[in-house]
């Protein structure tokens, strides 16, 4: 199994996090990890993005798992889910001052998570730390402007 994990303190409410988090159809105004994503982020739902994995980029089709007051969840879909199932959960965390912690973990798994690791791991763990400062940096705004 590869799992990788980013955490960071955001000066914002947890709900404001949440919001951009389930705010697909704006990832690509400032998620660098995502050139284009569509769809609504309701349970059950799927949704499709676009992402940049190191110089690759490569079109991904996401089902939402869960949608609560703290955690925002999606698995991969497609046929290399047999191969390599992909889930990514996000988990929002009220702090004592007001923000929020951040906590996000994508986990590979099944018999090909070596080759993933292998051949995207870099790209994942980059594009991963980049989405999690962009995050920070787009909650922080929006908690200053509402201010």
């Amino acid at each position: 199994m590869l799992k990788l994990i980013e955490e960071v303190s955001i000066e914002a409410p947890p709900g404001m996090v949440l919001d951009v988090i389930a705010d697909v159809g704006s990832y690509e105004r400032w998620n660098p990890w995502i050139i284009r994503a569509a769809g609504t982020a309701i349970e059950g739902n799927e949704i499709e993005v676009v992402s940049r994995l190191g110089k690759r980029r490569i079109k991904v089709r996401h089902r939402i798992l869960r949608r609560s007051g703290r955690e925002f969840r999606w698995c991969d879909l497609g046929w290399f889910t047999r191969l390599a199932y992909g889930e990514r959960a996000r988990f929002v965390d009220a702090t004592a001052d007001g923000g929020a912690a951040y906590r996000v973990e994508l986990t590979i798994t099944g018999i090909g998570w070596r080759l993933v690791k292998a051949m995207l791991g870099s790209a994942l763990e980059d594009g991963l730390r980049a989405e999690t400062a962009a995050l920070k940096q787009r909650a922080e705004s929006l908690h200053r402007q509402a201010s």
